[in-house]
């Protein structure tokens, strides 16, 4: 007798540099019949840390805003108190307007200078729902006891306790400096000890939005949204079953980021960043619930099923397996 059961594949993906496109390796489970020219990808799954596709997990490689995930990751392991106020100094703003043009045009959640009204669990959201880099700095800067450098040793620190080999960070919002730099692997398992050890993790990078606090700018509250667009139903790129994590680039130097148009709603996921010019470093890591079609055949001498067909698609892409992946949630 066959069956076939609709399951969820919680995934993690770290794309680093480029779009698929071309020229595939990887030593995992699924053998994908496209090509890839990111430079680095790992994909894993969350719930049996199965490594579905992987190609050249270990090469270091500019991580851009998804730095940000071990930002947040030492607050919620340093942070004593949540909804206490934080000191907002013009050290977290000054390197933005020193002339580096890696740290100009930043992305912010408009926080203002000795602003008094900001809580850290407003910069985590501000940090990780927007990608605000006067939040990261505002995070080292409190975290790190008035010292910015000392919140970055403890962002190494804490890649070094996790297993990180090839990470090393130099701020804490991910604008491009060379000594900045990690692997598809580190930075999945950063994120993976995140979601293991901080449910608070996911509920903030998995939200769409979040109200700010009022200020001189804007007397009565605003609101911030995602920059991650697979989570936002009237995107061109929302894809769903997409929960987080974290998607962004950096510009390595003044010129501009040219953007495709899409045609397609539910592009595939490597595509979020479509004609990227080569001075940029496009950056994903996605979390999905991606619908898997399993075809399950029972033996006929044992009630146990085999799995003998995995497949599911992402956006025109569909993958399949003929190897037991995991039976749980068989029923």
């Amino acid at each position: 007798m066959r069956k076939v059961k609709i399951l969820s594949l919680f995934t993690s993906i770290i794309l680093l540099f480029s779009i698929f496109g071309c020229s595939m390796v990887g030593n995992a489970v699924f053998a994908p019949n496209f090509e890839l020219n990111s430079e680095g990808v790992y994909m894993i799954n969350l719930d049996t840390d199965i490594v579905v596709v992987s190609k050249n997990p270990d090469k270091k490689l500019y991580p851009a805003s998804t730095t940000k995930i071990m930002t947040c990751l030492v607050a919620l392991e340093n942070v004593k108190d949540f909804d206490a106020f934080v000191e907002i100094p013009y050290d977290c703003y000054n390197e933005f307007s020193e002339g580096n043009p890696n740290f100009s045009d930043v992305s912010a959640a408009d926080i203002q200078i000795h602003q008094s009204n900001v809580t850290y669990m407003d910069c985590l959201y501000a940090l990780m729902v927007s990608s605000a880099c006067e939040a990261a700095n505002i995070i080292a800067y409190n975290v790190g006891g008035g010292n910015r450098e000392t919140f970055v040793t403890m962002m190494n620190d804490t890649a070094k306790k996790i297993g990180c080999k090839n990470t090393h960070f130099s701020n804490a919002h991910g604008l491009f400096e060379e000594e900045n730099y990690t692997t598809a692997y580190d930075l999945a398992m950063i994120t993976k000890y995140a979601i293991e050890n901080y449910p608070s993790f996911m509920k903030i990078c998995g939200s769409t939005s979040y109200e700010m606090p009022p200020n001189s700018r804007n007397p009565d509250g605003y609101t911030q949204y995602t920059t991650n667009k697979f989570m936002v139903p009237s995107s061109d790129y929302y894809y769903e079953g997409v929960t987080g994590v974290k998607a962004q680039l950096t510009i390595t130097t003044t010129r501009r980021v040219k953007h495709g148009t899409p045609t397609r709603r539910k592009q595939a996921a490597a595509r979020l960043l479509p004609q990227l010019q080569k001075t940029a470093t496009p950056t994903l890591l996605l979390r999905l619930a991606l619908p898997i079609s399993t075809r399950t055949e029972r033996s006929p001498k044992s009630s146990f099923r085999l799995l003998t067909t995995r497949t599911f698609t992402i956006g025109r892409l569909r993958i399949s397996s003929t190897r037991l992946l995991s039976a749980r949630g068989s029923r």
